[in-house]
């Protein structure tokens, strides 16, 4: 008996996604680049990790992203299957020591409006912790100039993963954002 639950332990244990904890995130260098999809069926929190979704339980997986040249970027996700996904992007050394840089403001979308060469940011992406499938992420520069970003498009998504809106959304040119319903 004690060895079947030992067995059925350690396979909780190898269910669990390669990146789930900070000291495992998954290494991504490069612009324009597609980050190694992570499925966050069998993901936890860690001991020390912060909410990145407060006052909800939930679950998390991670990618050490390494900036190429100082600008700014987007982070989209793109190819997920998960709803309901946030993404938040970290600078530290230890997952109990993490300073915010970024979090999303869609479910698409983590924009980071001044990114650092050489500089690696801790990209975490925490779904409510009865959540299933994949997270796909890409990064997507924009200007070089970090005090200018061009106007872009947000998808954004009702809490039940549907497209509800596209929206034009003016960041840092003092123009209006505009919705189409």
């Amino acid at each position: 008996m004690i060895c079947l639950v030992g067995a059925l332990s350690q396979a909780a244990v190898d269910a669990q996604p390669a990146n789930d904890n900070f000291t495992n995130a998954t290494p991504v260098f490069g612009n324009n680049v597609y980050f190694p999809q992570a499925t966050v069926d069998d993901a936890t929190m860690e001991p020390g990790e912060p909410a990145h979704i407060p006052g909800i339980a939930e679950k998390s997986v991670w990618w050490a992203w390494q900036a190429p040249v100082n600008g700014s970027v987007d982070i989209l996700a793109q190819g997920s299957t998960t709803t309901n996904e946030v993404m938040v992007a970290y600078t530290g050394d230890a997952v109990f020591d993490l300073t915010l840089v970024a979090k999303s403001n869609s479910y698409f979308d983590l924009y980071m409006p001044s990114v650092t060469g050489g500089q690696t940011y801790y990209i975490a992406g925490a779904v409510p912790a009865d959540s299933t499938g994949i997270i796909q992420l890409r990064t997507s520069y924009g200007s070089l100039d970090p005090n200018s970003h061009p106007v872009r498009e947000i998808y954004c998504r009702s809490p039940v993963g549907k497209a509800q809106e596209l929206m034009a959304q003016s960041i840092g040119t003092g123009q209006a954002a505009s919705a189409v319903m």
